[in-house]
């Protein structure tokens, strides 16, 4: 038994080894990142859950916007989502938004999520501009100021407590 366990646990030490990760190589014409910013920061325009058109111009005059990358089948990301949606409320007077964005959950349990706590912040599905922010892991959130441009270089992994974002989005909030 103690045999199957090692072997196990050195299976999921190499496990990271066989990732593969994205490298871009520009060819010998000079061809361009797919990945640069357009010039001015972030830009995407996108739909909502409700249909309705989501540009990240339409935060322009925000302070601190939130990216939260979630799904409905996980967990931790449902779990927090109720004190996101009390955060936004307390401080989107202060030039704070949220924006969730979902990648593979289906629309419909999306939408029964949206309605049982109420959510009123945008909800959309991942769109070409966000993927770079993704990691393999959800929930995952990214901040940027109006302007587009990002602030702080932190990918924030994991759900935490409602204390613990507050505590971050005032910090940020206070820049």
């Amino acid at each position: 038994m103690k045999r199957i366990i090692a072997i196990i646990l050195a299976a999921l030490a190499l496990l990271p080894l066989t990732a593969c990760q994205y490298f871009f190589i520009p060819d010998a014409g000079g061809m361009e990142n797919p990945n640069a910013k357009p010039e001015g920061g972030l830009a995407f325009t996108g739909t909502d859950i409700n249909g309705r058109t989501v540009s990240f111009s339409d935060f322009s005059d925000k302070k601190l916007i939130m990216i939260n990358f979630w799904e409905s089948w996980c967990g931790p990301c449902v779990s927090e989502i109720g004190s996101l949606q009390a955060l936004y409320e307390k401080y989107r007077d202060r030039g704070f938004v949220i924006i969730g964005v979902y990648g593979n959950s289906p629309d419909s349990d999306i939408k029964a999520l949206v309605d049982s706590y109420g959510l009123t912040y945008p909800i959309m599905p991942v769109v070409k501009e966000l993927e770079e922010y993704q990691t393999q892991y959800v929930p995952t959130t990214v901040f940027f100021n109006g302007a587009g441009e990002r602030v702080g270089d932190e990918n924030y992994v994991g759900s935490m407590s409602e204390s613990s974002w507050e505590e971050l989005i005032l910090s940020l909030l206070d820049k």
